[in-house]
């Protein structure tokens, strides 16, 4: 008696689907978690062949500066700062040099921006690298040493005019624009 109970409530609380129903309409899941993940990925550029795990991108090259160094901008798309003081850059990936060791701000600011210059001098030696301007010169950017067989490539074209560069438009986006009037630390709106 008891097994002919059991099979009507079994067979009443199956509900048969037929094969065309998909895998969507099937599913009845009524997840009520309200835990939210406060850790969310803000960064929205959506480039992925200049993305570091930092979340900050290389936003804008110079490559001839009438009144410094070499230099390279970085933005920060998203809501936090980003520390980027570990992160490599050179233009040879057998000699690569830590951000933190070419300049003493490491910090990209939420929305924000960081020059670093591609030279220093470190107890009276130079440190650093230099960017042709003839458009042979490939900027490499990694996150450490151990990415640096995938470091990010960086083609910089040939400089036309002195103090111009080459950068994303808009910031953080996935077009380059070169030619653009050298903007160090801000936007490279046109």
């Amino acid at each position: 008696m008891k097994y002919i109970l059991l099979l009507p409530f079994i067979f009443a609380c199956s509900e048969a689907k037929s094969p065309e129903d998909t895998a969507e309409e099937a599913d009845t899941d009524t997840d009520t978690d309200t835990d939210t993940d406060t850790d969310i990925d803000t960064d929205t550029d959506t480039d992925t062949d200049t993305d570091i795990d930092s979340g900050a991108v290389v936003n804008e090259i110079c490559a001839d500066s009438s009144s410094s160094e070499d230099w390279i901008e970085f933005y920060n798309p998203g809501n936090s700062d980003v520390e980027i003081g570990g992160d490599l850059i050179g233009d040879d990936a057998t000699e690569m040099y830590a951000i933190a060791d070419l300049s003493t701000d490491v910090i990209v600011p939420a929305g924000g921006y960081l020059v670093v210059y591609t030279k220093t001098e470190v107890d009276g030696t130079e440190l650093g690298f230099g960017l042709k301007k003839d458009g042979s010169e490939t900027l490499l950017y990694a996150a450490d040493e151990a990415s640096i067989d995938s470091a990010v490539r960086i083609d910089v074209p040939e400089v036309a005019n002195e103090d111009e560069s080459y950068g994303r438009v808009p910031d953080g986006g996935t077009d380059w624009v070169n030619g653009l009037t050298a903007t160090p630390g801000a936007s490279n709106e046109q």
